[in-house]
């Protein structure tokens, strides 16, 4: 789940949210784009969720205690209006 807030959240189309996973360091220049879900728009903030499931795909070999970097963006390209670079830790089995 990715929340916005904020001068100009409402502005966000959740239809082009993406989430990038890692570099595949088995192929390089390859990675995975997945596509929301769902999302809710209120009067204070827009949420747009993720599956899970696909979200863990997207990471090439989970292993307890990697750290992965994923993107959260509105162009693959890296020319859209926002984007947000997370480091996430796999805390759990495969």
């Amino acid at each position: 789940m990715v929340k916005f807030w904020g001068d100009g959240y409402d502005l966000i189309d959740p239809a082009d949210v993406i989430m990038i996973g890692p570099d595949d360091p088995d192929e390089p220049g390859d990675v995975d784009v997945i596509y929301p879900v769902a999302s809710n728009l209120t009067d204070d903030h827009l949420i747009v969720k993720f599956s899970k499931i696909e979200a863990l795909s997207i990471i090439p070999d989970p292993t307890r205690g990697d750290k992965h970097i994923i993107f959260i963006t509105d162009d693959p390209n890296g020319l859209g209006t926002f984007s947000f670079v997370y480091a996430i830790e796999i805390v759990g089995s495969k």
